[in-house]
C-alpha cells in the first residue's frame, strides 16, 4: 500500500510574486488559485527560464527603463495635448509625435511577443491586452470619422496599466489586500447595508419636504454616498429633525468604516512590507564578479 505525500499549501506571497514576474507557479493547476500563473507573461520568464527570481540581465533591465519612460511621456503628452490644443486633429506636432510614439509601442509588443517562451497564448495574457489597447486607439483613429476621435483620445490613458508591469508596489499591494480580503469584504457589506437603510431612510424623510433637491431614490443613494466619505459637498442636506438624526448616524457610521479599513489593510501593508525585509536578507548575495 503506496504512501500518500503530505501536499504543503502553497505560499500566497510566493504565488503572488510568479504571477508579477509572468512564470508559472508550480501550484498554478486549474481550479488552484494560482491558475492563472502564466497569465502575466512578461520578459522576464523568457530571458531568466531557469530562475524566474533571479536578477535580470542588463539589456532587460535597460529595455523596461525606456518602457517605463517611454509611457510616462507619452501620458505628459495626452494631458498636454488635452489642456493645450484639444483640436488637434489629423496634423501638427502631436499627431507626428503620437505616431513616434505607438510606433514604439508596437515594435515593443512584436519584441515581447517574438521572445515569449508561450507565443499562442500570449496576446491573452493581461500585459499583452493592455499593450494592444495601448496602440489600438491610434490605429482605429485612422479609419474612423473624425467625430470620435475624442473617444480614442481619451482611451490612450490606459497605457497608465503598462507601468504595472515594472512595479514591485503594486505586487505588495496585491498582497496586502490578499491577506485581509474577508475582512475588507465584511466591511463593504455593512457600508452597502448602511447605503440602502440610510439613502431609503433620507428619500421618505425628505422628499416631501425639499422635492427638487431629494427628487429620487438616487439623490438620496448620492447623499449617502457622499456622507459616509465625509466629503459633504452640500448640494444636498437634511432639513427635517429625523433626517438630520439619519444623517448624523450615516456620518458616525462612515468614520467607523474609515477606521477599520485603515486598521485592516494598514496592519496587512505592515506585515507584507516586514515579510518583504526578511526575504530580502534571506536572500543570498549576488555571485561576485570575475576579476582579471
Amino acid at each position: 500500500m503506496g504512501v500518500v505525500a503530505a501536499v504543503e499549501p502553497p505560499d500566497l506571497s510566493r504565488g503572488l510574486q510568479f504571477w508579477y514576474l509572468g512564470e508559472q507557479h508550480p501550484s498554478a493547476r486549474v481550479g488552484s488559485p494560482f491558475g492563472l500563473g502564466w497569465a502575466n507573461e512578461t520578459l522576464e520568464s523568457d530571458v531568466n527560464p531557469a530562475n524566474t527570481l533571479a536578477p535580470p540581465p542588463a539589456w532587460k533591465r535597460s529595455f523596461d527603463t525606456v518602457s517605463i519612460w517611454l509611457t510616462a511621456y507619452s501620458l505628459v503628452c495626452l494631458f498636454a495635448e488635452l489642456e493645450l490644443d484639444p483640436k488637434a486633429y489629423g496634423g501638427g506636432w502631436w499627431y507626428w509625435n503620437e505616431w513616434a510614439v505607438t510606433l514604439l509601442f508596437t515594435v515593443e509588443y512584436v519584441v515581447r511577443w517574438g521572445l515569449s517562451r508561450h507565443r499562442l497564448r500570449y496576446p491573452i495574457t493581461p500585459m499583452a491586452v493592455i499593450d494592444l489597447l495601448s496602440v489600438l486607439p491610434f490605429y482605429l483613429s485612422l479609419v474612423v470619422d473624425s467625430s470620435n476621435l475624442d473617444v480614442f483620445r481619451v482611451l490612450r490613458v490606459v497605457r497608465v496599466f503598462r507601468l504595472y508591469r515594472n512595479s514591485e508596489s503594486l505586487l505588495l499591494f496585491l498582497q496586502a489586500y490578499h491577506r485581509c480580503r474577508h475582512e475588507l469584504l465584511a466591511v463593504v457589506t455593512v457600508v452597502m447595508v448602511v447605503v440602502i437603510v440610510s439613502s431609503t431612510l433620507m428619500y421618505y424623510l425628505e422628499h416631501p419636504v425639499q422635492p427638487d433637491k431629494v427628487a429620487k431614490p438616487s439623490d438620496a443613494v448620492w447623499w449617502c454616498v457622499v456622507t459616509l466619505s465625509t466629503v459633504g459637498y452640500g448640494d444636498i442636506a437634511p432639513v427635517t429633525m429625523w433626517g438630520r438624526m439619519v444623517g448624523a448616524a450615516t456620518v458616525v457610521v462612515g468614520v467607523a468604516s474609515y477606521g477599520v479599513f485603515l486598521t485592516l489593510f494598514g496592519g496587512a501593508w505592515i506585515d507584507v512590507l516586514r515579510d518583504r525585509r526578511e526575504q530580502r536578507q534571506q536572500d543570498p548575495p549576488p555571485p561576485a564578479s570575475m576579476s582579471a
